[in-house]
């Protein structure tokens, strides 16, 4: 049982249901809640602002979010068949509908020369060279870590 005496069990049917469909009448009816539309439109309402309600949402994001995330090799992998001009998949979401839908496609000479840029940049194949002329006087601070030595603030050097 949570804090508000709604079952912990409910308030989880109810994220889910409402991160799914980002509809709250819809969610508080997955939940188990019946009544007029009205009644349950407040009661989603009511639940969005529940403290464990808004902890398994903030839960289910990370874990989207975690699911979405490339490692830097599977970055790789993709930027590398863009490159050599391998069709690839990708998930197209339609803005309107929320649905996704799987795509193959062939990459165009601008996706190839631009995934081919990203990789180099990744492998630091590519060095930024800068040089800057300066006349007059020039401090240099530099900031080291104290190791969990608290010293106090280092002294000025002149």
């Amino acid at each position: 049982m949570s804090r508000g005496g709604v079952p912990e069990q409910r308030l989880r049917v109810f994220a889910e249901a409402y991160a799914a469909s980002g509809n709250g009448v819809q969610a508080a009816k997955a939940a188990g809640y019946r009544g007029k539309s009205k009644t349950l439109s407040d009661a989603g309402a009511r639940l969005l602002r529940h403290p464990t309600v808004k902890r398994l949402m903030a839960e289910l994001a990370a874990q989207k979010s975690a699911a979405l995330r490339l490692t830097r090799e599977q970055r790789q992998e993709f930027w590398s068949a863009i490159v050599r001009g391998d069709v690839v998949e990708l998930d197209v979401v339609n803005p309107v509908s929320g649905k996704v839908k799987r795509v193959k496609m062939k990459p165009t000479v601008v996706n190839r020369l631009k995934a081919s840029e990203l990789l180099g940049k990744s492998e630091g194949d590519f060095v930024i060279r800068a040089e800057v002329k300066h006349v007059g006087q020039v401090r240099v601070t530099v900031d080291l870590p104290d190791n969990g030595r608290d010293d106090g603030p280092p002294a000025p050097t002149e």
